[in-house]
């Protein structure tokens, strides 16, 4: 947690106490001592509303579960995160929807790396750089790593990874784990807070494997999606075998679907992208590719696929960033310039 939220946070706590003392002065009860003449009273909660514009403001997370009816009544833990004016203002949001949800804010010691995303848009928000987002974080479920984030089957995962990371063959639940995101969970979090529900303002964002998904989304369901933030995305995860990248079912997606003029899309990948030891896949030429190879040219053939399919070149952001590896720390660097382009 950065120093500017521990003050503001020490700052706001000092606040309720005093206003719990003058409280304790003004409402009388029926404590020995107290004068019989006077009537009791209960204290009023300040409302969060009646906050003027010098008080103190701060975002919070809240937490709940949900049912995934799609999935067969798996449970999902949201954390959704508020912007530091939710509070004291009416307004509404847009929203980012982002996987791995249980590492965005305030992640638990056995994860590696945070996203620091609470810390970014707090910062941005402090800097008049946004006027507040809602994110609500998608929590992680080990016992199904990979399946729901894949819309198709990958019968090859032992090319890309060892036994003990994932089945011989993955995949086919990404369609019914959207319909979840849209169906319940949207439904949920517009009805909660005040968001913008609109398809301009609602965003979808995952990094790794779970980077499909969110241009998925954007190209199957632009009534619901129009701006999608793939953080160093795993399109390697789509392959259905053959030479790298001759048969990938994303790309063969994005060729043959109509994909939506007004959708904007950001990518970032790094050159140090890996998920493992060296595949056993080779490309046209016979030669065995590379983690980072695989990475790299993934995202690129997305990039320029995209463009070939009619996105005006303005609506695509697209970035290769010399050294850096697929790590939470890493994509943390980077949030702040993702969200401030899809949101300007």
């Amino acid at each position: 947690m950065n120093e500017t939220k521990i003050r503001r946070r020490i700052l706001l706590l000092l606040i309720i106490t005093g206003l719990v003392v003058i409280a304790g002065y003004n409402f009388p009860g029926k404590n020995k001592g107290d004068d019989p003449n006077i009537p009791t009273s209960t204290p009023t909660l300040l409302e969060t509303n009646s906050f003027t514009e010098n008080s103190v403001q701060i975002s919070r997370i809240e937490t709940f579960t949900l049912t995934m009816p799609q999935l067969g009544n798996r449970q999902r833990n949201i954390q959704v995160y508020l912007p530091p004016n939710y509070d004291s203002s009416n307004l509404s949001y847009p929203v980012l929807y982002f996987f791995d949800g249980d590492s965005l804010f305030n992640p638990p010691p056995e994860r590696v790396g945070d996203y620091l995303i609470d810390e970014t848009l707090d910062d941005l928000y402090e800097k008049k750089l946004t006027e507040g987002i809602i994110v609500v974080g998608i929590e992680y479920d080990p016992d199904y790593p990979w399946s729901e984030y894949m819309p198709w089957i990958n019968p090859n995962m032992r090319d890309w990874l060892k036994a003990k990371n994932s089945e011989s063959t993955e995949g086919g639940e990404g369609e019914a784990f959207l319909n979840f995101i849209i169906d319940t969970l949207k439904t949920e979090v517009d009805s909660r807070y005040r968001t913008f529900p609109d398809a301009a303002n609602t965003m979808i964002g995952g990094p790794c494997r779970n980077g499909l998904i969110p241009l998925y989304a954007g190209i199957s369901r632009p009534d619901v999606f129009l701006k999608v933030m793939l953080l160093s995305p795993a399109v390697w995860l789509a392959e259905s075998g053959g030479p790298w990248l001759s048969n990938n079912q994303l790309i063969e997606f994005i060729k043959n679907n109509k994909v939506p003029a007004n959708l904007r899309v950001y990518i970032d990948i790094g050159t140090e992208e890996s998920s493992g030891n060296q595949p056993r896949v080779y490309d046209q030429n016979g030669k065995r590719i590379t983690y980072p190879q695989a990475y790299v040219e993934g995202a690129e053939q997305v990039y320029l696929t995209l463009l070939s399919r009619g996105i005006p070149e303005e609506n695509i952001r697209f970035e290769i960033i010399e050294g850096a590896a697929g790590t939470r720390d890493e994509w943390a660097k980077r949030f702040d310039e993702a969200i401030l382009w899809l949101t300007n």
